[in-house]
């Protein structure tokens, strides 16, 4: 082995080639969604509180405190902070310290108070946490809490039960694994994902909140408030989280206002989960992210728990799997899968009559091995740019449309691209290609990319093509640490990290006056078709003015009098005159709506910067705005 590796690094030595490039032009790196992302929520009247990704609880005090991952809820009501593990241990946070309540089987709250039960047992806890006392008993055992006290709604199997501290009451007969009474007393059940009210039944419902005797839903890709009957609040990403009446998204914390939604936060938002595949686009088990020119498209795949990369579903550990609508069963174990819409593989261990095992690599269309990987291990697999592969660590076997080729590997390679008809792959800080060439450290990723090669370090990425000797293009500075998955678009770079999207942008600063019909990008001077204005004590602008600075894109729609804008991954619709605009689909209210002077459309220039993630600073002095990237 160690003569093997010898021999690996002198053959890299004597061709690679040294690194090199040229610096870019002056250049950013911008979050296209900034975030916390949220592992959970809860919400105390008219604030929210959150539990990250990496189990830090941020409270709506604003202050925070780390958690450990075996908690399970989350609950803050009367300035303390409650948490339940897996055990069903129960706790609060007060000066600076933990204190057990005890075991219970769950736990909910209602404005400022804290619902606990235990077997058929409910306790409260108002102001004091360490005031319990008991509430109630009912034949049953309890599944669920809610309302306040004095008219308290307790779920069970057998039946929803309305009860004081002094009696309680079956008014359903209803097997609830969570009941509300609604304002006009009628009360609405949830049983796994049906929710029913009456003789109206909702299927397939992801998640529900009451707040202010109104019972929130979300039903795909759907936001309903319920009462009466059922009103369709706003369509929403189908993996979206309620808590009181707050709405999270991946794109941003909204709160229920009526019938509207109120953006309250672009920086807390649900997590984006997974890897980039070519388009970019942002993916795990079921769910994708998708950049176009309109910005940042959801699509979400319910897969019953199931594996799915495009057309192909399976089950690690499984035999079975389906491709489209064709199901087989394989002689074997499914240890993964991968593919698209046009491909599908799996990797299949299975062994002979001796015992002896085997990989295989199945084409999933026609449930037929392509190849045999014997006892070599896999170092790799993935997508190329133009194919999939697997490789050991002599080879790499290019898959493509349910064909197969070989291709020598001259060291182990640990990723693999193709791009203009040649293969490159990595090994270490080595990248071995028509010519091998030596980074300053470690490469962590290839990218295929229409311009070459995007390699990835820990400092820097490189743009790599096979008719130069050095490395062309160089992106320093990149946000070293965080990156989880690296993408291309044309001659744009995409990073998913740990707190975003980010991508390189020019820095830009426009600079625009109140009364003039002149502004400036950069320095450089231009002039408007009618001059910045104040309406309702909100400077309005053409919106051709940030549109050419950032290079969004304008629709205008004649026939409802309705100007979208898209651009830096997100989507603003507003209407000549009205005061609702959607705001990636949200409906939000702003105070100085869209108004035609001269035949231009003038908007809200906070409005339009602040949805889009941008700076604005308004300098009342000399009635100066200036929009920067943040």
């Amino acid at each position: 082995m160690k003569k093997f590796l010898a021999s690996v690094l002198m053959f890299l030595v004597l061709l690679a080639s040294a690194v090199q490039g040229q610096a870019p032009v002056e250049q950013r790196w911008f979050n296209l969604l900034p975030s916390d992302y949220v592992y959970s929520a809860f919400s105390t009247g008219d604030k929210l509180g959150y539990v990250t990704t990496d189990f830090v609880g941020v409270l709506p005090t604003g202050a925070t405190v780390q958690l450990s991952t075996d908690m399970v809820s989350f609950y803050f009501t009367a300035s303390t902070f409650f948490v339940q593990d897996v055990s069903g241990n129960v706790k609060y946070f007060a000066d600076g310290q933990w204190t057990n309540v005890g075991i219970y089987n769950g736990m909910a709250s209602y404005e400022d108070n804290l619902w606990l039960w235990k077997g058929n047992t409910v306790s409260l806890i108002t102001q004091d946490p360490k005031n319990i006392r008991v509430f109630a008993s009912v034949p049953n055992e309890v599944t669920y809490v809610s309302g306040l006290p004095a008219n308290a709604l307790v779920s069970t199997s057998f039946g929803a039960f309305k009860c004081t501290e002094s009696s309680c009451e079956r008014v359903d007969l209803r097997s609830c694994d969570k009941a509300w009474e609604l304002k006009n007393g009628d009360v609405a059940c949830l049983k796994g994902n049906v929710l029913s009210l009456g003789q109206q039944f909702f299927d397939n419902v992801s998640g529900a909140s009451f707040s202010n005797g109104l019972l929130y839903f979300l039903q795909g890709d759907k936001l309903y408030a319920l009462e009466f009957s059922a009103t369709q609040i706003s369509k929403v990403a189908a993996n979206s989280v309620l808590s009181g009446d707050f709405l999270i998204t991946s794109a941003g914390t909204f709160q229920l206002k009526g019938q509207t939604l109120q953006k309250v936060s672009s920086k807390v938002r649900l997590p984006l989960l997974g890897s980039i595949s070519p388009g970019p686009t942002f993916i795990s088990d079921n769910y994708r992210l998708v950049f176009t020119d309109k910005g940042w498209t959801e699509e979400i795949q319910d897969a019953n728990g199931l594996k799915v990369n495009g057309l192909l579903m399976w089950e690690a550990g499984g035999q079975s799997y389906s491709w489209g609508e064709t199901s087989r069963t394989i002689r074997g174990t499914i240890i993964d899968g991968f593919g698209d819409d046009q491909e599908g593989y799996l990797l299949v261990v299975n062994g002979d009559h001796m015992g002896r095992k085997n990989l295989l690599v199945v084409d999933a269309v026609t449930g037929k091995p392509l190849a045999s990987m014997g006892v070599k291990p896999i170092l790799s697999y993935g997508y190329t740019g133009e194919g999939y592969y697997v490789s050991t660590s002599s080879e790499i076997k290019l898959l493509s449309l349910g064909t197969i080729t070989s291709f020598e590997a001259k060291v182990p390679p640990q990723d693999v691209v193709q791009w203009n008809g040649s293969v490159y792959y990595s090994y270490g800080e080595y990248l071995v290609g028509p010519l091998v060439y030596k980074f300053p450290d470690a490469i962590t990723e290839l990218v295929p990319s229409e311009n070459g090669v995007l390699v990835v370090t820990a400092s820097s990425l490189y743009l790599v093509s096979s008719d130069v000797k050095d490395l062309g293009q160089v992106f320093p500075n990149y946000p070293a640490g965080k990156v989880l998955d690296v993408a291309t678009e044309g001659d744009r770079v995409f990073l998913l990290t740990g707190d975003g999207i980010y991508t390189l942008l020019p820095q830009v600063h426009v600079v625009l006056h109140v009364g003039k019909n002149t502004y400036t990008i950069n320095g450089v001077e231009k002039t408007m078709d009618v001059s910045a204005t104040i309406i309702n004590s909100r400077t309005m602008v053409p919106i051709r003015v940030i549109s050419e600075a950032f290079g969004y894109s304008v629709q205008w729609d004649d026939s409802q009098k309705k100007v979208t804008i898209t651009g830096l991954g997100h989507s603003i619709e507003l209407f000549n005159g009205k005061p609702t605009a959607f705001v990636d689909g949200a409906p939000m209210e702003i105070d100085a709506p869209p108004t035609i002077v001269q035949g231009t459309m003038l908007v809200p220039v906070r409005f339009i910067v602040e949805s889009m993630g941008l700076n604005v600073l308004w300098d009342p002095n000399l009635r100066k705005v200036e929009v920067t990237l943040p």
